[in-house]
């Protein structure tokens, strides 16, 4: 795998989870 996949992987994951702790917040 390349390891921009995985960068990008991690920023997605970070966002939505950045997202829900917002909302949820």
């Amino acid at each position: 795998m390349k390891p921009h996949a995985r960068d990008r992987l991690l920023i997605a994951v970070g966002i939505f989870g950045i997202s829900g702790f917002l909302y949820l917040y």
